[in-house]
């Protein structure tokens, strides 16, 4: 009995990238993968803080690439990492003690909790 060729399977999509790196110094790159959630509270991120008042990329862009705008959330951690300090060894406390394997776990609802604040922010607090 013949086998009757079926569809051919399309080929994979490849993964959606960005890429942001100091235009001098950028000589070393790493790669991370966001989660859906993650993605999403970057991109709303962009959108409330990116403005006319706060865009350090010039120009007329108000809303610039997610890996821009990652960049610069990991320059500010890194530029205050004595205010993040402590925050990062609070959630990770929290999370061993309330009995989750990884902090990611439960990070992601935290994550889910904020974006839905944020995402119903409508105007720049002046």
């Amino acid at each position: 009995m013949k086998k009757s060729p079926g569809k051919s399977k399309p080929a994979a999509q490849p993964a959606k990238m960005q890429c942001d790196g100091h235009w001098v110094e950028g000589n070393i790159w790493f790669k991370i993968g966001l989660s859906k959630t993650e993605s999403e509270m970057v991109k709303t991120i962009a959108g409330r803080i990116w403005d006319k008042r706060c865009n350090p990329f010039g120009g007329t862009s108000t809303k610039p690439p997610s890996g821009a705008t990652l960049r610069a959330l990991l320059q500010t951690c890194l530029a205050h990492y004595d205010v993040f300090e402590p925050l990062l060894i609070q959630d990770v406390n929290y999370s061993q003690a309330e009995g989750f394997s990884v902090p990611d776990l439960y990070l992601k609802g935290v994550i889910a909790q904020q974006h839905e604040k944020l995402a119903g922010w409508k105007g720049v607090a002046e």
